[in-house]
This record gives structure tokens, sequence and C-alpha cells, in this order.
């Protein structure tokens, strides 16, 4: 499967597995964040959100390592509202800071808008961002969506003339029809009598069984006092009102009631109070209906942490167990560079890479760099590690595996410069937390798991062997002080094994006798 077909999946759950199984393969940077950002996009629309913080997490440490992604800014706004939704509050607002960053100038306004989001689910006042949205450059489309939020809040807030005047800024969109009845609402809430008769009779010339329009009616003549006309819009749409939703009648009823009552008409009055217990009752029992009724299960099987490990693992066992055990033969009392040159030379044997480099933290040198059988070591200051993978690794702990100029961080540690065109691929490997081991390759690597599980296996006996120098660091110490006591020119001795015998310098001058001069011949000479 290609990705063209991939994002032409339906936004059904069963998507996801597919998507899931496409992410499993070998795929270039861009297939693979090009699927992601389309998986999070029917995760989000299945209302997924634990699944889409979770992944998209994931996603975007690994996204740290590269260069700018033209996915990286949608991959945020699904992670950001689905942490909204779960209320990760805290995470939510240190990605909103980094979609931010990386936002274009006139795309800004996205930024706002889920600041707004973030501000509205903390139940922070969020007016004076509306308005910033609302004098930016935008689409039609976002103007509404402030325009609205803006009419909730002054409505919300008892601030009718405002809210009035948020709904004539949405009638310049066409959406008049859609806020009919919220206009008549508030008209007779600020009892601007006229301007509701004038506004129903016009809705009522369209649609003469309009029940929003017949209601405001009918209130404004109750008001006023004119119950008769009141009573006539009443009785001659009585079955329209029987008909009504749900919200219609609810008003409908107590208003009918205040009327009859007013009329003192005990037949009407009768007939609406029985109507509205028994409507009263058809509402609980939808409320208990509802409450019974069990919410559909999707079940979603989570996508597994993105690897790099090769499917063919068990061809790397092999040579991962000559490693191991060659790195157990090397004499321990070597210096680590002369180990890690040994070591090194021993695995060009399979595996051809141009350079390791070997970073180890507050250490001196901390710099290892094997090259052709050669290895060199240094001190580097830190800020030399400065916008280089090395330093990525360090702060986050994750692997590398990818071609240099997707990197974030192109910087080659050995000469501070940005990778030439010749390094065609990098592996990149934390050392516990002692530092970092580094693989470039002069050839390009099709697939990043022909090198992966192995690479990560030496970076693990790398780490193991840092951990036996620390424990062993003193007794080595101490061996060396010894060594060089002995070997001090105050001090002549025999050292005498069962093969041979052997005399340091001072005992060679002293005695006059060879370095492995033999023990009969000096019994002899005594």
């Amino acid at each position: 499967m290609r990705l063209i077909d991939i994002l032409k999946l339906p936004k059904q759950p069963h998507s996801l597995g597919v998507i899931k199984d496409f992410l499993s393969q070998p795929l270039s940077s861009h297939d693979v964040q090009a699927a992601f950002t389309y998986y999070l996009e029917i995760a989000i629309s299945l209302e997924l959100f634990d699944l889409v913080y979770t992944e998209g997490e994931v996603f975007l440490k690994e996204l740290e390592q590269q260069q700018e992604s033209e996915y990286e800014e949608k991959i945020l706004k699904y992670v950001i509202h689905a942490a909204i939704q779960i209320e990760a509050f805290e995470k939510a607002k240190t990605y909103i800071e980094r979609r931010q960053q990386i936002l274009p100038i006139l795309k800004q306004y996205l930024g706002v808008l889920d600041e707004i989001s973030y501000k509205k689910a903390m139940q922070i006042p969020y007016l004076d961002d509306l308005h910033k949205v609302i004098n930016d450059i935008i689409p039609d489309q976002i103007r509404i969506f402030c325009l609205e939020e803006m009419f909730a809040i002054y409505k919300n807030d008892h601030q009718y003339e405002m809210a009035l005047n948020s709904l004539y800024m949405l009638y310049e969109y066409d959406l008049k029809p859609k806020y009919i009845k919220e206009e008549l609402s508030l008209l007779l809430t600020l009892k601007k009598y006229e301007e509701v008769l004038k506004l129903a009779l016009e809705e009522l010339r369209k649609d003469p069984k309009d029940v929003d329009a017949l209601l405001a009616l009918i209130e404004v003549y109750i008001d006023r006092g004119d119950l008769q006309k009141a009573s006539s819009l009443e009785a001659e749409n009585e079955e329209e009102f029987d008909k009504a939703s749900d919200d219609i009648k609810k008003q409908a009823f107590p208003l009918f009631i205040k009327l009859y009552q007013k009329l003192d008409n005990k037949l009407s009055l009768d007939l609406y109070q029985k109507k509205q217990k028994a409507f009263l009752k058809s509402l609980e029992k939808k409320v208990k209906v509802e409450e019974e009724k069990k919410p559909e299960v999707v079940v979603i099987e989570k996508i597994e942490g993105k690897t790099l490990s090769h499917n063919q693992l068990l061809k790397s066992f092999e040579l991962a167990e000559d490693l191991i055990i060659y790195s157990h033969l090397i004499d321990d009392k070597l210096l680590l560079r002369d180990y890690l040159r040994l070591f090194f030379m021993h695995l060009d044997k399979d595996i051809q890479a141009k350079e390791h480099i070997l970073y180890i933290k507050d250490e001196s040198p901390n710099l290892y760099h094997y090259k052709k059988e050669r290895l060199y070591d240094k001190l580097i200051p830190t800020h030399q590690l400065d916008q280089s993978i090395i330093d990525m690794v360090l702060q986050s702990s994750q692997e590398v595996a990818d071609i240099p100029s997707r990197l974030k961080y192109p910087k080659n540690i050995i000469t501070q410069k940005d990778y030439e065109e010749d390094m065609m691929f990098v592996y990149a490997f934390p050392v516990g937390e002692l530092g970092v081991y580094l693989i470039h390759f002069d050839k390009p690597i099709g697939d990043p798991g022909e090198y992966y599980d192995i690479l990560k296996i030496v970076s693990s006996i790398v780490y193991t062997h840092l951990l036996d120098e620390k424990k062993l660091s003193k007794i080595k110490k101490d061996h060396r002080y010894y060594q060089d006591v002995l070997n001090s020119p105050i001090l002549a001795y025999r050292q005498l094994s069962d093969t041979r015998s052997t005399y340091n310098d001072s005992a060679q001058k002293l005695l006059n006798v060879d370095k492995h001069h033999h023990l009969e011949l000096f019994l002899r000479d005594v």
C-alpha cells in the first residue's frame, strides 16, 4: 500500500489499524509524518483523545531530532486539542507555545485560537483574545467562530445589547435564518416590542406556521395586555404548538397558563396544566432511557511505539555474540582509548562505517574518535556540542537514525561544520546517562534497521565497559601506584615466577646482572 492509498482511507476505526501496519514498514521521514498526521486526524474525529495525546507526544519528541517538518504544526494542533480534552493543561500550554513558534506570521491567529480553547477549558476570560483574532486578517469561517463565541459570552454575562450587536455582525455572513430565534429572545428580554413585532411579522409572512415568531408575538401581546389577540393566536395555532419541539413546549406551556390565568379561562387553563404535566413526565422518561442506553465502545489497538528494530534480528545474533565475547577478552588493564581501538577494529571486520565517535560526560579526555584503525582522543569544551546530534541526544535521550540533511542539528562534532554531502547516514545512541555513541556512514542506508540492532548492542557493550571502568578505576589507580613504587630507583628487587627470574633496573645495576639472570647462576656467583 502506498501513501496516497493511506490518505484516502475513510475516517473509521478500522483505518487506524491499516495505518499502523503501514507505519511498521521501512519508510521515508516524509511518508511516516504524513501517514501519522492522518492517523491522528482520524483518531480526533473518533474522539480518541487519550490515544492522540499519548501517541502524538511520543512522535513529537522524535520530530525534535529532525529539521523543520511541514507536518509538525498540524500534529501539534491535534495533540493540543487532545490534551485540553483530557485536562492535561500544563502540557497543552507547552505545546501551544511550541506551535506559536513555528506558525508563519500570517497564521499567528491559529496560535491565539489555541489560547482561546485553553482558556475556555480553564474558565479563564478570553474575550480580549477574540477581539485580537477578529482584528487580524482571517478567513470568514474563523471570524464567524469568533463572533459566535462573543455572542455567547455577552449573552451569558447578561450584556444583551452587546450580544445583539454580535448577532447583527453575524448577519453580514448570511446567518440571519440561523439566529432569528436568538434575536427575538434578546429583543423580548430588552423589551423592544416594536422591533419584535416587526421581525416576527416578517418571519410569519415567509412561513405562517413559524412557532418561534408566533410565540414571540403571543408574549408581546400578553405583556402589552392584548390578551384577546394572544388567545386568538394560540387557538389558531394550537396544533402547531402540540407538534413543536420540546424546547418550544418548555416556553409555550407556562406562557399559555399565564395567559389563561389572566383571562380567567378555567377550561383552557386546566387543559394546558394537564398538557404541561404530561409533557414533564415524558421528559423524565426520555432522560431515563438516555441514561440506560450504553454507548458503543470503539476498541482501538494502541499503535506500537515507532522503532527501527530490524525484523531479521536473528541474523545479527552471531555477530552480537562474537562482539560480547571479544569485548571481554580484551585486557582490562588497558587504557580506555586502547580498549576502544581494539574493539572498533574488530567491529570494522563486519560493519564498515566511516567513523565511530564516543562522547563521555565529565571526563578528560571526553571525545574518542575512531577512523581507519586509528583512535584519537581529545577534550572538547561543552559549547562545541551546541547544535550537534550529541547535544540533541544528551537532552532528549532519544536515538537517532536518519539522513544528516533531515536532522534538526546537522552539525558534525568532528569538523564543527554542517555535514557534507559525502555523509550519507547517521546513527546515534545514548550510552546510558554517561554519554553518546555516534556512527557515521559514507554509503547510503536503504533500510535503517539493517544496522540498528547490532549498533544498539555495541552501544550497550560500550556502556557496560564504562561502568566497569568506573568500578575498576580505583584498583587500576592503585595498581599503577604500586608499579611506580616498585620501579623507583631506590628499590632493588628480583621477581621470581615458576619459569623465570626478573630483576628491576636498580637490582641489575646493584648486582651487575642481566634482567633475566638465572637463579642458579646468581647463587654460584654468591
